[in-house]
This record gives structure tokens, sequence and C-alpha cells, in this order.
């Protein structure tokens, strides 16, 4: 004889059971979407992830900030440790302005490819080519990088072999109680974008800037300086080449 649950289990047991049963289940069921549709617990994270992001953003600040004050200081020491070169060309001098182009062609060894993290906080070498004016002469000063200096004498003495080359103290042009003026000039598009040559130029620009220079009174003084660097990894030249044309 079939034998029925009611049978075997008293009517309020069996009420009990038929009652929790759903319950449990419905709870083990939606137990976790619920607690993801907590406003709080979403409330929570997106304030832990600002807090991370927040802090991120403060550590590359100073991480950008602290390699930049290292960088400064190695530039400072390149600077202070540079040599400098004064170039007496003769009054008479006969060599074309296309032995300009034979001397950067030695300069372009000067090129230094930095990586990880000496690339963020390492100054490149550089060398500068000056011209200086005062009321009694026009001088003209070749400053290079300490491990450049041998290079750039030989590119020099190369291109034009008839200047002396003399290694100098570094010059003063500001007189006493001095007041001092300077301009910083910018190009208008990337700096490997190319300007005009001296073949384009119709005038030559540097005799009207020593014309200039030659009518300084006592007291007076005046500076040009172009420095050059490196423009880094030769793996960058065929993609500047291409946004060139």
């Amino acid at each position: 004889m079939p034998i029925s649950i009611s049978d075997t289990i008293t009517a309020p047991l069996l009420q009990s059971v038929l009652r929790t049963t759903p319950t449990i289940a419905a709870r083990n069921e939606f137990g976790v979407f619920g607690e993801l549709l907590n406003p709080g617990l979403w409330i929570g994270f997106f304030v832990i992830l600002f807090t991370v992001i927040v802090f991120l953003i403060l550590l590359r600040l100073l991480f950008q900030r602290f390699a930049g004050g290292v960088r400064e200081a190695s530039l400072e020491k390149k600077s202070l440790g540079a040599t400098i070169f004064e170039v007496r060309v003769p009054r008479n001098n006969e060599v074309e302005i296309q032995a300009a182009d034979q001397m950067f062609s030695g300069l372009l060894g000067i090129s230094e490819n930095y990586k990880g993290f000496k690339k963020l906080t390492k100054a490149r070498s550089f060398v500068s080519f000056e011209i200086v004016g005062l009321p009694e002469s026009i001088r003209f000063y070749v400053v290079a990088s300490r491990n450049l200096a041998n290079t750039v004498e030989k590119a020099i003495n190369g291109a034009y072999p008839t200047a002396e080359i003399v290694t100098t103290d570094e010059y003063n042009i500001f007189a006493e109680n001095s007041k001092v003026k300077f301009a910083a000039l910018k190009l208008d598009k990337d700096s490997y974008k190319p300007i005009r040559t001296y073949e384009e130029l119709t005038t030559d620009s540097i005799a009207s800037l020593l014309t200039t220079m030659s009518k300084l009174r006592m007291g007076e003084s005046a500076a040009l300086q172009v420095v050059v660097t490196g423009a880094g990894s030769l793996g960058e030249i065929p993609e500047r080449s291409s946004s060139i044309r």
C-alpha cells in the first residue's frame, strides 16, 4: 500500500517545511546578485578606484619632477665641464661656405642613444657655436661637451685648415651694473623639418649680424649662440623624414 508524505509527517511539521524551503532557495539563488545591487558596495569600489588613480597620477608627477631635476643636474655638470675653443680665422679667408658642410658631416657621430632610465635623466652632449660681439672685436667660439672636444676640434681643422683653434677660459660679456636683454628664437615647425640653406638664401645672413655687432659702443656687448645636440636614435630618422615629405 503506498505511503504518502502526509501519513509519515505530521501536519504541523509538513506545513513548516513547505513554508521555509522556498525562502531558502530564493536566498541561495539571488543572494550574490543582491549584494551586487547594493549601492554601498559600488560606492566603496569607486572610492577605492578614485584613490588608486589619484595616487598613480601623483606618483607619476613626483617621478617626472625627480627625473627632471636629475636631468637638469646632468646638464649643468656637462656645461660646467665643457671645453671652450676660440676659433681665429685669418682676415683674408678664402674658404668657401661649403666647408661648413664638411664640418657638420664630421659631427654626425655626436648622437647618443640613451634608453630606459638614462633617457629620462641623462642630458645629451652638445656643441655650441657662438659669436660674441664686443666694442673692440668680434670673436668666434665653439663650446663642446668634454667627451666631444676631440671630435669637434678635428671637424673644424678638417673644414678650416687655416683657422687657429685655441682652448680658452669662459668669457664674460656682462659689464658691471649692466642690464641684460635676451631673446630665444623658435622655429614655426618641428625642429627636424628643413629650413633654408645657404644655397637658397639670396643674402649673407651672417654679414648683417656681424655688421650690427661691429657698431657696439663701450659698455655694450652681444652674443649669438646656436646649440646642436644629437637627434637621438637613428631609427627615428625614417619616421621623421616621411613626415617632412
